[in-house]
């Protein structure tokens, strides 16, 4: 009789357990959080302290457990609509790719800023800058391109679950166009002044005029065109990269690794506080005693 009571009790406050942990971590797929059940009966006060600990894990874990339900939802409407998983990638390997083109950008412009400004230092500071810059505006251009036949279908009136209108990434695309050509041209420039100064010959026009300067006219023009073109091939290089690791609907991958992230995080939190909870168990008092 004693034993059946025992069990009943365990049922119950399991049973407790459950429906606090539903709150909690409202999924049931593979990856879920587990409701820390109970293997044994707890007494009254260990079983309070328990509970307590469960609610104090809530109030530590509350931003990261509401972000996690956000993107949860965000992510089932596109997968419902959609009816698939979304196109994954190596992250970690991206951002290498991306880092490699941002280093490439150094060698190539270095030395043109430099001569122009005659400060190492910043000189470098500005490189990077400028080499990142250049590789962001590949990286948005290439998503822009990859998602380009999901945005024209886009109605202005239907920019559901965090959508972005049509217009919107319209105006985004060109003012990457513009900053892009804003900064091939400052780069154009700086390269023609320097040479401006050590040819001692003007080259700002590119035609003949029929000067014994012709040669050396065209020798820069090649020089420059050279440099110009490698930043070229590296925004293009960075467009490719970006095209292939995209989704083709908007938003749909940034939900599902928004979500991975937060569920990484709270599993991190849920194994230090299972240890907590193990403790408050394994002290338990026996019934009666």
């Amino acid at each position: 009789m004693d034993s059946e009571i025992n069990v009943n009790k365990l049922e119950e406050q399991n049973e407790r357990i459950k429906k606090r942990w539903e709150k909690i971590y409202p999924h049931s797929d593979e990856d879920s959080v587990e409701a820390p059940l109970l293997k044994e009966e707890l007494d009254e006060k260990k079983f309070n302290h328990y509970d307590a600990a469960i609610d104090g894990f809530v109030t530590k874990n509350a931003d990261t457990i509401e972000h996690l339900a956000s993107y949860r939802d965000e992510y089932q409407i596109y997968y419902e609509d959609e009816g698939r998983l979304p196109k994954t990638y190596n992250k970690t390997l991206y951002i290498f790719w991306v880092m490699f083109l941002v280093l490439l950008e150094v060698p190539t412009n270095y030395s043109t800023i430099e001569q122009f400004l005659h400060k190492p230092v910043i000189s470098g500071m500005i490189t990077v800058a400028v080499g990142s810059l250049l590789v962001f505006i590949a990286h948005a251009h290439g998503s822009f391109f990859k998602q380009l036949p999901f945005i024209k279908n886009i109605s202005e009136f239907d920019v559901s679950h965090n959508k972005t209108s049509r217009k919107t990434r319209y105006i985004f695309a060109i003012a990457g166009f513009m900053g892009l050509l804003i900064i091939m041209y400052g780069l154009y420039y700086a390269r023609l002044q320097y040479f401006n100064t050590v040819s001692g010959v003007d080259v700002d026009d590119p035609f003949s005029d029929g000067s014994g300067a012709d040669l050396v006219t065209a020798t820069i023009f090649t020089k420059v065109g050279i440099l110009m073109l490698a930043n070229f091939a590296i925004y293009i290089l960075g467009v490719v990269g970006s095209y292939m690791v995209h989704e083709v609907v908007p938003g749909f991958q940034e939900a599902y690794y928004n979500m991975q992230k937060f569920k990484k995080k709270l599993q991190k939190e849920y194994l230090e506080f299972k240890k907590q909870l193990d403790g408050i168990a394994r002290a338990r008092t026996v019934r009666g005693k």
